[in-house]
């Protein structure tokens, strides 16, 4: 798995959010005109941490990925790797592992470069916390100066 693309993931999350062996469990981030992103930690294994990754958008009630990954990270290796990707408009869902054992190197080469170039531009649309995002339109703070 020790791949470059699999480095170039790794660094990109942590670019993203941080220390990702310290992630919450759910995060929100946002950028200006662009849907919300969200980050669910959905499990710790040994060594690796499983989250899913996606935007989602609304039709009536329900809300559809627009993608939605699974990624499994490695801290202590430094790399990541994508699990699944599902997607809305394509109507799609695809594993790279399908079977316990197997593993689909189409698939596992495609979304590595399908999730390498969606983080790239994760980053070059600026997507900030929830927090981040609220403390920025509230513009700085500005406390009344004591009369002299």
């Amino acid at each position: 798995m020790a791949s470059r693309i699999n480095r170039r993931i790794y660094k990109k999350l942590n670019r993203i959010f941080g220390n990702i062996y310290n992630l919450a469990s759910n995060l929100t981030l946002r950028a200006p005109n662009y849907m919300d992103l969200y980050l669910y930690r959905l499990s710790d294994g040994e060594g690796s941490i499983t989250m899913k990754l996606g935007h989602y958008s609304r039709e009536g009630r329900l809300w559809l990925p627009d993608p939605e990954m699974r990624i499994r990270a490695y801290p202590t290796m430094e790399l990541a790797e994508a699990l699944t990707y599902s997607g809305e408009g394509d109507q799609r869902h695809t594993d790279v592992y399908p079977v316990t054992g197997e593993v689909d190197e189409v698939a596992k080469y495609q979304l590595n470069n399908f999730l390498n170039l969606w983080l790239k531009h994760v980053i070059k649309r600026g997507y900030i916390t929830d927090e981040q995002f609220s403390e920025a339109l509230r513009g700085p703070q500005i406390t009344n100066p004591q009369p002299q």
